[in-house]
Formats: C-alpha cells, sequence, structure tokens
C-alpha cells in the first residue's frame, strides 16, 4: 500500500511540473517554406511558438552553403522571439540554407544542425528578370548585341564564348543602354548576356548567332 501511495504521489508531482522539464522541443519552420526557393539574401526566419508552459529561450541554428560546395555562413542565437532577421547576407549566389530551432535541447550541438535537410534555398537571380528579347548578329571581328530594358537593372553584362576563346571579355552596358559592340573571332560563337540589379545579378542569357552582318 505504501508503494502505491508513493507512485499516486510522485505521478501527481510531476503532473504539474511545466512542460519545459519534459526534454527537448524542436520547433517548425514556418516561413520560409519547406522546400521553398527564395531570391532574398536576408529572408526573415519564422517560427511556431513553443508548447504551452515551456521556459527559457529559443535557439536558433542556420547554415547556408553551396550544393556540393562550401559554407557560406553560420548563424547560432538565443531569441525569446519567434522571427529572426539576418543582418548579413546568408548567400552570394545559389545557396541551400539548412534551420535547427530547438528550445531547452542542452545535447543539440553544430553537428545536429548538419545532419538536418535543406529546409529552403536562396536564389538572388529571381529578384533580377534576365534581358527581354535578346539578338545577336556575328560580324567580321564583332559580334552586335541588342535587348529590351529592364526596369529593375541598373546595367548589363555580356561575354563572347566558343571553342577559340579561352579568356572571355566582360563588357558592361549601363541601365538605359540596350545594345553593345563586342569584339569576336571571325567563328560563329555564342553571346551570353545578363542583368545587373541592386539585388544582385540575373542569370545568364545565351545567344545563338545565327544571323550574319553583311
Amino acid at each position: 500500500m505504501d508503494n502505491q501511495r508513493k507512485l499516486l504521489a510522485l505521478f501527481v508531482f510531476t503532473a504539474f511540473l511545466p512542460s519545459a522539464s519534459w526534454g527537448c522541443e524542436q520547433l517548425e519552420l514556418l516561413s520560409p517554406l519547406k522546400g521553398e526557393t527564395v531570391s532574398s539574401v536576408r529572408p526573415e526566419l519564422s517560427w511556431a511558438p513553443a508548447s504551452a508552459g515551456s521556459t527559457g529561450v529559443t535557439r536558433l541554428q542556420v547554415l547556408s552553403y553551396v550544393p556540393e560546395g562550401g559554407v557560406i555562413k553560420t548563424v547560432d542565437t538565443a531569441t525569446q522571439e519567434n522571427i529572426f532577421r539576418p543582418t548579413t547576407d546568408l548567400a552570394r549566389s545559389h545557396a541551400a540554407v539548412k534551420v535547427l530551432i530547438t528550445r531547452n535541447c542542452s545535447d543539440i550541438t553544430h553537428e545536429s544542425l548538419i545532419a538536418q535537410p535543406a529546409a529552403f534555398f536562396i536564389d538572388p537571380t529571381l529578384a533580377c528578370p534576365s534581358p527581354e528579347n535578346p539578338e545577336a548578329i556575328l560580324g567580321e571581328g564583332y559580334a552586335f548585341v541588342s535587348w529590351v530594358a529592364s526596369e529593375r537593372a541598373t546595367g548589363y553584362e555580356s561575354y563572347i564564348s566558343g571553342p577559340q576563346i579561352t579568356k572571355p571579355q566582360l563588357f558592361e552596358a549601363a541601365h538605359d543602354v540596350t545594345h553593345l559592340k563586342l569584339s569576336a573571332p571571325t567563328t560563329p560563337s555564342l553571346v551570353n548576356l545578363r542583368s545587373i540589379c541592386p539585388e544582385g545579378a540575373s542569370k545568364w542569357v545565351t545567344i545563338s548567332m545565327a544571323k550574319t552582318a553583311r
């Protein structure tokens, strides 16, 4: 009988302990969405609140990296909030981002973060549209490329690629310019063109020079 009373007393005591006493809690990332690709290199992160009655602070771990490449940025911080705004860029170009949000988890390490799959992806080129309607004409020793201006572009970059070109020369144009004359070999090549925006550069557009200037 004494043992039964002790067990009952223990059950009543533990039933009224704060929920944090039950151990580690992993919180769900709500934004960006799982698997989503965002254009911002400083995306706002938000996550689900902790369980009612939970005490302590939330630990946020973030790791951005180039897929099949090196680490770009790591974050390991404690917060009472359910939102985080990076103060530095998480990416310079395409990147994958791992996120681990925990509460009262003393055994969580950096390796725990590394073991996580990518939560979302960053592609800055989504915020910068590529030049529209690009055309290229190959002439004797030059290539003429033209395009329709993009409202967000602050400038443009272009270069010629081909079998005879080992060190392509990069040509630049201001935001209000919609054509370039590039030095080129006489053999057919390809023209590569992209927009430059405040958030970064767009994807390269490759133009086949099928036409010949007379």
